[in-house]
């Protein structure tokens, strides 16, 4: 079994193709695990958990979110909300024949499953959240909610936790990302989260200036050429 050689696509009613790893278990007691990636992601980054899952004779199905990898990427942002990503989650659970599901969610994938158990929660047998915690509506993931959040932290922590949000909404924000990939990821995947999440990812303007620099941030062991 491995994730390559399973994976499919949907057109979906909403109009929006979704590109999904599918894995149909044969065991009548495996229930299907539905991972719902992060960001900067794609199913992709679940291609272990789908090896391992799926060999143990579990359901995987991993789709690409909106906007990621193989699926869709509408320009009106209207067709981001929670509201309607779970819809389309739903959508294609319902395409694939899956009735229930123990759903995973990673980072921003976290939110959404969040709202996947509020509109349809006899949907889930079980939840696992990821990095980020269930989030109860209403939820402030817009500009205004992340500027609350790091001048609320800025005041009793001493720092900005989400800086970089403001960063990654600006116009040309992904041409700065993609020609300074290894500083990127660099940041992303350093040994010393805490340290850089405070001086670089956090304050508004850091990560900008950090890889418009080029500079690098010191990568953990985990990460290899391979």
């Amino acid at each position: 079994v491995s994730y390559i050689s399973h994976v499919r696509a949907a057109h979906l009613p909403s109009g929006h193709t979704y590109r999904y790893v599918d894995y149909r278990s044969h065991i009548p007691d495996k229930p299907t695990i539905l991972f719902l990636h992060g960001f900067p992601s794609s199913s992709f980054d679940w291609r272990r958990q789908f090896d391992y899952f799926a060999s143990r004779g579990y359901g995987v199905l991993a789709p690409d979110l909106l906007g990621y990898g193989g699926t869709d990427k509408p320009a009106d942002v209207e067709a981001y909300t929670l509201k309607r990503q779970a819809d389309e989650i739903v959508k294609l659970l319902d395409c694939v024949g899956v009735e229930k599901v123990l759903s995973v969610g990673h980072d921003l994938g976290s939110p959404l499953l969040s709202r996947v158990a509020t509109y349809y929660p006899d949907l889930s047998i079980k939840y696992v959240f990821l990095d980020i915690g269930y989030a109860a509506p209403p939820l402030g993931l817009t500009a205004a909610g992340i500027d609350a959040l790091n001048a609320r932290t800025l005041a009793t922590e001493g720092y900005e936790p989400s800086g970089y949000w403001a960063f990654f909404n600006q116009t040309g924000a992904g041409y700065i990302l993609d020609k300074h990939q290894d500083s990127v990821w660099s940041v992303l995947y350093t040994y010393n989260d805490p340290l850089y999440w405070k001086t670089v990812y956090g304050p508004t303007g850091a990560l900008k200036a950090f890889i418009e620099a080029d500079k690098r941030a010191t990568t953990g062991g985990f990460v290899t050429a391979k």
